[in-house]
């Protein structure tokens, strides 16, 4: 019974974490929901017309690129065995709603199925979102070279400026 307590209390951490701090949340408000749901919101909201194939592309396209980060990126459940057969359940589940969205001919069941995978899919990006990328020291950033005439000394020069800077020496 304690792997159960001990799972539980490891997703609700991972969930709570990022609203630790506004980054992740206005993150995910103005880019996950408005601008990359705009496909189905806007089409809603001119005409009163939800189209299924707007609300299967943002799904799957969404879920698709969390898998990808989650899969790619530095999270740290990533060794949790138990976190990644839930995270694949969730997946499965959430494939599972969207299509019974799309097959359902019964308006408002059709309507629960669309809203429920949608919420889904959030929690899911939700959980699996790095909230150390929100976490930014001052020293990066004052280390950054965007913009700047010369790199900074402590950071090597590569890139485009590098190349150039090599050729004018050669010259």
């Amino acid at each position: 019974m304690k792997h159960w307590s001990s799972f539980f209390s490891n997703v609700w951490t991972t969930f709570a974490t990022g609203f630790d701090r506004p980054g992740p949340f206005l993150y995910f408000i103005s880019i996950i929901v408005i601008a990359g749901g705009v496909g189905i919101w806007f089409p809603w909201i001119s005409s009163g017309i939800y189209d299924d194939n707007s609300i299967m592309t943002y799904v799957f396209a969404l879920l698709a690129a969390s898998i990808a980060d989650y899969l790619i990126g530095s999270n740290t459940h990533k060794d949790n065995k138990d976190i990644s057969i839930a995270v694949i359940t969730f997946v499965v589940f959430v494939i599972a709603v969207t299509i019974l969205s799309v097959i359902v001919d019964h308006c408002l069941l059709k309507n629960i199925l669309r809203g429920l995978s949608l919420l889904l899919l959030w929690a899911l990006w939700w959980f699996l979102l790095d909230h150390t990328r929100f976490d930014i020291d001052r020293k990066t950033i004052a280390n950054a070279t965007i913009g700047a005439d010369s790199p900074q000394s402590d950071i090597e020069e590569t890139g485009l400026s590098a190349f150039q800077r090599s050729r004018s020496t050669q010259s």
